[in-house]
């Protein structure tokens, strides 16, 4: 059964609200599943922006068992940048969140701005994956549109998405954000050219116009983003694609980022609604 889950980072303001009132929000949708994105304790201050964080994801998971929703894979650490909290910190948690919540998939995610960036983000998920061998668990990569911008790798130049790949031997995995992937080209071909790499997949859904070379993730203003299934990105065909991922278990993450002027549960419904048309049309239902 393919599952349809949503990530908490499109949800920081509703989360912040009333973590209860969102989740019987969320399971009133549909959704069978939440991927959270998990704020490592230092990295927190005075106010969590995502939630849940460490002292909020009690509360998260106990509301989430009551309504019969899964939690298989989670965000960690406090966004995108080298000033993540170093590979033991990281791996410590992880260990302890897989042992307290069953988790299964943990999610890394950078910039790959230039060749170092590359090597720095790639020895961390190296180390991360070793220190946490033990426990069962996976570790993926979430990308941006950065990942697939060239750079130079050994006296080659190659997608910056090829040379972590061969940094990390095949270790890591990916959590392939197709919204991402269709700013920086076709999204049909990355997950065609990654598809044994792929773990994950995040949907999400951009308006044609701002796949023309001008916007990124730098600049990219709300009101790109579509509901899933109503802008540019291919998602029908993609998911036509699912039994040829041997990594993939079966959950799709709905990534809105953002839904410009409109309510985001709204979006995220819409979004949820055409995802679920889209499989029973693929018999997948």
């Amino acid at each position: 059964m393919i599952r349809i889950a949503t990530q908490t980072f499109c949800l920081k303001k509703e989360l912040q609200q009333d973590i209860c009132a969102t989740l019987h929000a969320l399971h009133d949708i549909g959704f069978d599943a939440v991927e959270p994105l998990i704020l490592f304790r230092e990295k927190q201050l005075d106010a969590a922006k995502n939630t849940p964080a460490f002292e909020t994801l009690p509360e998260f998971y106990s509301v989430m068992q009551r309504l019969g929703m899964a939690m298989p894979s989670a965000h960690v650490g406090a966004g995108v940048g080298l000033d993540a909290p170093a590979a033991q910190q990281i791996a410590r948690d992880i260990l302890m969140l897989q042992e307290k919540y069953g988790l299964q998939d943990f999610v890394l995610s950078g910039v790959f701005d230039s060749p170092e960036t590359v090597r720095l983000w790639a020895a961390l998920a190296n180390e991360v994956r070793r220190l946490t061998a033990g426990g069962g668990c996976r570790i993926l990569y979430h990308n941006h549109d950065d990942e697939f911008t060239s750079i130079s790798h050994n006296g080659q130049t190659v997608p910056a998405m090829d040379a972590f790949l061969e940094l990390t031997h095949g270790d890591i995995l990916l959590e392939l954000d197709i919204g991402w992937a269709g700013v920086a080209g076709d999204e049909r071909v990355i997950v065609e050219k990654y598809a044994q790499n792929i773990g994950l997949l995040h949907l999400k859904d951009v308006y044609a116009q701002y796949r023309n070379g001008s916007y990124r993730r730098t600049n990219m203003p709300p009101e790109a983003f579509a509901a899933t299934g109503e802008g540019s990105i291919a998602t029908k065909a993609i998911l036509s694609r699912l039994d040829s991922l041997p990594c993939f278990r079966g959950t799709l993450v709905i990534d809105q980022d953002a839904a410009g002027a409109e309510d985001m549960l709204a979006a995220l419904k819409r979004g949820h609604d055409n995802v679920r048309a889209m499989l029973k049309e693929l018999g997948r239902g």
